[in-house]
């Protein structure tokens, strides 16, 4: 069973960033301007991903998974690059990251998979 998010459920978790932020100007932090972005940013990019995972799980083809979950992969790695103060330089760390994703990914997933849901093929 899927839980439903309803208006007032988004209106209270953007009242707590929107708090935060608050908290930060009354302090003199510095950081609300961060905190609304980020919270934007963050809301942005959830509703993509429930777009492209509502149509990927109406798919319902493997192979569509599977090139779905790499480019999620690659694109994590690609942040992961992005986001380090002293990046390594080298393009290989992408994709030991990406990698590494896919195996904790996988880690995770195949006993779930397995042993919770009991998925079949």
């Amino acid at each position: 069973m899927t839980p439903e998010l309803s208006p007032l459920d988004i209106a209270a978790a953007s009242a707590l960033v929107l708090g935060a932020a608050g908290v930060s100007l009354a302090m003199s932090l510095g950081i609300g301007r961060s905190l609304v972005i980020a919270g934007t940013r963050m809301v942005l990019q959830l509703l993509l991903l429930a777009i492209v995972l509502r149509w990927l799980f109406a798919t319902g083809s493997l192979t569509v998974t599977v090139l779905a979950m790499t480019a999620m992969a690659v694109f994590a790695g690609l942040e992961v690059f992005a986001r380090q103060s002293a990046p390594a330089g080298r393009a290989w760390t992408i994709g030991i990251g990406s990698v590494a994703m896919i195996a904790a990914g996988g880690i995770v997933v195949l006993p779930a998979l397995s042993l919770q849901i009991r998925a079949e093929q």
